[in-house]
């Protein structure tokens, strides 16, 4: 009997050791630290702004509206941006944006962008950083100016549900490039939304919002309004490289109230 409670207490003791070793650790002030880095994003900058309710996403793929650059690295002593001939300099503190606005550009056009980051290294976590770094990123605009196409991403077949009914289960028919047939639009094209909502089909106007794999309605103009609900401010967006079509919605009861609703669909055409 004393051999069995001595080795009862043998691995009680083991326990309490291993527990206070444990909790004497010092987590390691490095795991979340980095060396300098020039990486950055790249967003859509819609003509040097963005619109009221727009989601800014990260993409290399844009249409020729703009791009806004945005530094990963913060407080750097400077940034030194170089695109095609033009070179920025951004030597103050959180100057990590760079806007670039387009004036033309050639069918299906690329370009790099590279970022020269320069900032007092973390020796103690990073004993061989010089606090240098550069980083250069390719951008392609996808804007193919044959035949009036606008070069979008958006378009296909979505096949979802809402978030909140997910058993009910129905499509959305992306269209790019289609005129809008109603009376009082005889200059309007864009994207065409078949199903957008409650069976309504959304016709495009020149007032609509677009990324490369983002729209943002504006205005309410259906093939039957008097029974499709306002749905200004919804916006559409691509994910998952273009499987995935998440809708906003921004549906409007009256002038203070509107209630939001989300589709996610999966592309099938």
């Amino acid at each position: 009997m004393s051999y069995r409670i001595s080795l009862v207490h043998l691995f009680l003791v083991g326990i309490f050791i291993l527990l206070f070793s444990w909790s004497c650790k010092t987590e390691d002030p490095c795991i979340t630290q980095h060396p300098v880095t020039a990486r950055f994003d790249v967003y859509e900058n819609l003509q040097g702004w963005w619109p009221e309710d727009w989601r800014k996403y990260a993409t290399d793929t844009v249409l020729p509206v703009g791009l806004n650059l945005v530094a990963l690295e913060t407080k750097a002593e400077s940034y030194q941006w170089i695109v095609g001939k033009e070179v920025y300099s951004r030597v103050e503190h959180n100057g990590t944006d760079l806007i670039i606005g387009f004036d033309s550009v050639p069918p299906n056009f690329s370009f790099p962008v590279t970022l020269i980051v320069k900032k007092k290294p973390n020796k103690d976590c990073f004993p061989h950083d010089d606090g240098i770094d550069t980083f250069t990123k390719r951008i392609q605009v996808a804007y193919k100016m044959q035949n009036g196409e606008s070069g979008t991403a958006l378009k296909g077949t979505f096949r979802g549900a809402l978030t909140d009914k997910p058993n009910e289960i129905f499509d959305i028919k992306l269209i790019p490039d289609v005129k809008n047939p109603l009376p009082g639009f005889p200059n309007d094209q864009g994207i065409m939304i078949e199903n957008l909502y409650n069976g309504c089909t959304r016709y495009p106007t020149n007032s609509d919002v677009y990324g490369y794999n983002h729209m943002f309605i504006s205005g309410d103009v259906f093939e039957a309004p008097k029974s499709c609900p306002s749905l200004n401010k919804t916006s559409l967006q691509l994910q998952d490289n273009g499987r995935t079509l998440v809708v906003n919605y921004n549906i409007i009861v009256d002038s203070k109230t509107s209630i939001k609703k989300q589709f996610v669909g999966k592309k099938i055409d």
